[in-house]
């Protein structure tokens, strides 16, 4: 006969633990942020994006709040529910160590914080989607002027680069015009029949381009 005490660790281990989501703060970090190109594009956009920071905080709060970044997730209309962005929130910041003395102190999002949070919430935007291993510079390459745009903010820096799956798209779909091409210029040979000219121009153009 099991104990109280056997019977609550298997409900925790086969109903809770088993079906609960988790994360690893630190190894997010790792993988996602702590990079030389994720690094550039903060760093260069860091005045534009110290303004969207510093247009929630005020003298008597130097810091964002939860509910603070559930409405700017909201009016920058980014695809991440107001549950998620509280898991993210929590997330992005640092170790606390004491909570008990400012209890206050988790609902605290510092600049630092605030820049993780913009990674993770990159990182959700495109979960599910054809974008969703893509880098992650990439992905805040696609989002920084969406972010900005909660202040009407134009980015100072960006690298410009499709996501790869675009480009392999893209590739796909140029393969398909020359093969199509081809055929139309035996055709052309066999019968006379004219070739699409759009067509030539476009696959000229991509091969003078590549």
């Amino acid at each position: 006969m099991q104990t109280l005490v056997q019977g609550i660790a298997k409900l925790l281990n086969d109903v809770i633990y088993s079906k609960a989501l988790s994360n690893d703060g630190d190894n997010f970090r790792r993988q996602h942020c702590y990079n030389v190109k994720t690094n550039e594009i903060l760093k260069k956009n860091e005045a534009h994006i110290k303004k969207v920071y510093e247009h929630h905080t005020h003298a008597k709060q130097r810091y964002i709040k939860l509910d603070q970044c559930q409405a700017f997730v909201r009016k920058v209309g980014l695809n991440c529910s107001e549950m998620m962005v509280g898991a993210i929130y929590a997330e992005s910041m640092m170790t606390i160590v004491d909570t008990i003395r400012d209890q206050t102190r988790p609902n605290q999002m510092k600049y630092v914080e605030f820049l993780v949070f913009l990674c993770r919430v990159a990182h959700e935007h495109f979960k599910g989607g054809p974008y969703e291993k893509e880098e992650s510079y990439l992905k805040l390459d696609h989002l920084m002027p969406v972010f900005l745009s909660f202040l009407n903010l134009q980015p100072i820096f960006l690298f410009g680069e499709k996501f790869t799956v675009d480009i392999e798209a893209e590739h796909a779909r140029a393969r398909r015009r020359k093969k199509k091409l081809r055929q139309m210029e035996k055709q052309h040979q066999l019968t006379g029949e004219p070739i699409d000219k759009e067509l030539k121009e476009q696959v000229e153009a991509y091969e003078e381009k590549n």
